[in-house]
């Protein structure tokens, strides 16, 4: 019978992914409120920009780590 599927450590890995995901998200937009402070004819492109970009990082960050995780448990 395979362990692995039952191993509490393959998803304690994935226990802060909200807290990554919205951490990431806020730096991102963050630094899009940067960009609209500091050029003021872009003013809500900034922000919104820079959230989408957060969140398609974080995204493909959660994605990796799930494939990550099922080349694991294959093997």
């Amino acid at each position: 019978m395979n362990q692995q599927k039952n191993n509490p450590n393959s998803w304690v890995k994935f226990s802060q992914v909200g807290l990554q995901m919205a951490v990431t998200i806020a730096l991102c937009a963050y630094g899009g409120n940067l960009l609209d402070s500091k050029y003021p004819a872009i003013a809500p492109w900034g922000v919104v920009g820079g959230s989408l970009f957060g969140v398609f990082a974080a995204l493909y960050h959660v994605i990796k780590q799930v494939k990550a995780m099922n080349d694991d448990s294959d093997q």
